[in-house]
């Protein structure tokens, strides 16, 4: 049975982009020793008029949440094993207002800047990921960054694509070959997963997809999720694809219609055969 909890904070975790129209935007969340942390952009009412200000809660601090900034960030957190809290992101006032870099900072459980260390902005697609014992990952979509809990940087090393940390070992997606359909955007005729170690090094890479028809394009629109020793490469018109990353030599066919709502663009959405090989 799946862990709803973990499903949760995977499906609305992830956000590159904000709205004004929503109140409350979610930039990232977990849970940590049965207590939620929330990465939020939401609505402070303020004289002459309202504005949107970042915020971190579940800090053991008296005044909760944290204030971070009033401009968008992209920000998103890991946690250690004492309740230490690694944010990155773009920029935030609070911590660094130069939008040029992409930074990293340890906040101790009071939040408290311990350090905070700047990189080179590639991309606005950033995520983090703690290994459990000693050391923290930052990714950017182009590079991964290892650094440890001091902020000593260890490597840099180029992985672009979709990457998740799962047993130790990193799984990452990335679209090959991609052009514009007529009906549905940028689509790609296959998806490479490949598993990195913890050293940045690849140890294998599959081929998910050989497809060379429309009947067999995917969406670039995917994303990547391991929850429960399964993978889940979803899509946002094509559905989940559910795969045990320990054992698997099989392949899923996935097939849904749907209308586009009038008669221009009535037409079903493609079928797509996915493999994942372990």
């Amino acid at each position: 049975m799946i862990n709803n909890q973990g499903l949760y904070a995977q499906i609305i975790s992830g956000a590159t982009g904000y709205s004004s129209e929503f109140d409350d935007y979610l930039y990232d969340f977990m849970i940590h020793k049965g207590k939620p942390y929330k990465l939020l952009k939401q609505k402070v009412l303020s004289y002459p008029e309202t504005v949107y200000a970042s915020m971190l809660h579940g800090l053991d601090i008296t005044r909760n949440p944290l204030y971070l900034g009033n401009e968008y960030s992209n920000l998103k957190l890991a946690i250690d094993n004492d309740d230490n809290v690694y944010l990155t992101g773009l920029y935030t006032q609070k911590i660094i207002n130069d939008t040029s870099y992409m930074f990293i900072s340890k906040l101790d459980k009071f939040g408290i800047n311990v350090w905070t260390k700047l990189f080179r902005q590639n991309s606005k697609a950033i995520n983090i990921f703690y290994d459990g014992l000693d050391k923290i990952y930052i990714h950017d979509y182009y590079y991964l960054y290892k650094l440890n809990l001091s902020g000593t940087l260890i490597w840099i090393k180029e992985h672009e694509g979709s990457l998740r940390l799962f047993n130790n070992h990193f799984y990452k997606i990335q679209a090959n070959n991609i052009h514009e359909s007529q009906y549905s955007g940028q689509v790609c005729d296959s998806v490479f997963l490949e598993k990195i170690d913890t050293a940045g090094n690849r140890v294998y890479q599959r081929i998910i997809n050989i497809g060379d028809t429309t009947n067999s394009m995917i969406s670039v629109d995917f994303a990547l999720n391991i929850i429960d020793k399964r993978i889940f490469l979803s899509n946002r018109y094509w559905g989940i694809i559910n795969v045990d990353p320990t054992g698997s030599n099989e392949t899923f066919e996935n097939t849904r219609t749907h209308s586009m709502g009038n008669k221009i663009h009535n037409i079903p959405t493609f079928n797509n055969y996915l493999a994942v090989y372990e």
